[in-house]
C-alpha cells in the first residue's frame, strides 16, 4: 500500500468485517496469523483466511482481520509520510517508517485507541498525559510484544466510542502528526522510569480527537 488514498481505502474495506478479537493478543495466535504481513490489501487477506478455513481454532479469522487492520494502519508498514520529513528542530526528522529520530533518541510511533479500562475521562487524561502514557506501557503489548522503548503515542478518541474505526482515517491522522512535527521540541518529551528496566524511557502523546463523521 503505497499511496495514502489507496491505503485508506483498503483499511475501510476491512472496517465492516471487524469483530471482537475474542481473546487478548497472544504469541500463539500471532504465530498462526503471520500471513498478515504479506497481505498488503484486504482481498489478499480474505484469500489467506479462506485458504486456511477449517484448519484453525474458532475465532482465528476475526483475530486475523483485527491484527491486519492494526498492522496496516499507522505503524511500521505505512510509508505515506515522506522519508526524512524535517521537524522544527534541526536534528529531528520523521522517517518513512513512522519513526521519529531526534539527536540520539528514536521514538517509534504507536497508534492506540483511548483505553476503555483506563478509569478516567478524556478531559482528565488530557490534563495528565504522563499518567496515561505510563498506563499504556504497563497494560498494552504483553508477552513477546511488550517493551519499554521510546514511543510517540497517537491516541484515538471518537465521541461515540468508535475509537477503533479512526485507525483507517489516514489522511486525517497525517495532519495530526505533521502538526506535531511542525512544533516538535525534544525538551518537552516526558521521561518515565520503569522499575527493573534500568533505563529511562522518552515518550510523548498526540491527541487525535474526532469531530467529523466516519463513513
Amino acid at each position: 500500500m503505497k499511496a495514502l488514498a489507496d491505503a485508506e481505502a483498503e483499511l475501510k474495506k476491512c472496517r465492516p468485517h471487524l469483530a471482537p478479537w475474542g481473546r487478548k493478543q497472544n504469541d500463539e495466535w500471532d504465530q498462526l496469523t503471520r500471513f498478515i504481513y504479506q497481505a498488503d490489501n484486504f482481498d489478499a487477506l480474505q484469500d489467506k483466511i479462506a485458504q486456511s478455513k477449517g484448519l484453525w481454532p474458532e475465532g482465528v479469522a476475526h483475530y486475523a482481520r483485527n491484527r491486519w487492520y492494526n498492522y496496516w494502519s499507522p505503524g511500521p508498514s505505512n510509508r505515506f509520510l515522506p522519508n526524512h520529513r524535517r521537524c522544527s528542530q534541526p536534528q529531528a526528522f520523521m522517517t518513512s517508517r513512522w519513526i521519529l529520530v531526534c539527536k540520539a533518541s528514536i521514538l517509534t510511533i504507536k497508534t492506540t485507541v483511548f483505553p476503555k479500562n483506563y478509569g478516567q475521562s478524556l478531559v482528565e487524561a488530557q490534563l495528565r498525559p504522563s499518567e496515561l502514557m505510563h498506563w499504556l506501557y504497563m497494560h498494552q503489548s504483553n508477552q513477546g510484544r511488550q517493551h519499554f522503548a521510546n514511543r510517540l503515542f497517537v491516541v484515538l478518541y471518537h465521541p461515540e466510542g468508535f475509537h477503533y474505526f479512526l485507525k483507517a482515517e489516514l489522511a486525517w491522522l497525517q495532519t495530526k502528526v505533521e502538526a506535531y512535527l511542525a512544533n516538535f521540541d525534544p525538551q518537552q518529551l516526558t521521561i518515565l522510569y520503569f522499575s527493573g528496566q534500568h533505563m529511562l524511557t522518552y515518550c510523548d502523546l498526540i491527541w487525535a480527537v474526532w469531530e467529523g463523521n466516519t463513513d
